[in-house]
């Protein structure tokens, strides 16, 4: 019988994986200059809960993010330079405990 349970290694990938092609997601709200993201974005669920939160620089992902699970949990946090991951980024599961620790 086959193990379905994610594996430790694959719940980041798998997580922005999802979070990018979520039918959930209604709406982003954030500024825009010259048509390029900047400055602190919210994306939410269809429920009015955080689905993303965190900021641009010249539609670049820049500094903190944090994204969340449906039920409004933390799901993970890091931090973003030039729209790739930096330094520790941490993964929760739906109740809020530490699942993981990865290092960019």
């Amino acid at each position: 019988m086959a193990d379905h349970a994610l594996h430790p290694p694959m719940y980041p990938l798998l997580f922005f994986f999802w979070t990018l092609i979520s039918p959930a997601q209604e709406s982003c709200q954030g500024e825009t200059k010259g048509g390029k993201k900047t400055g602190l974005w919210k994306c939410y669920y269809e429920d009015g809960k955080p689905q993303t939160e965190g900021s641009y620089a010249d539609d670049l992902k820049e500094g903190s993010w944090k994204l969340y699970h449906t039920n409004g949990k933390l799901a993970g946090e890091g931090a973003y330079e030039k729209d790739h991951e930096k330094g520790k980024w941490k993964f929760y599961d739906e109740a809020g405990k530490l699942l993981m620790e990865q290092e960019y």
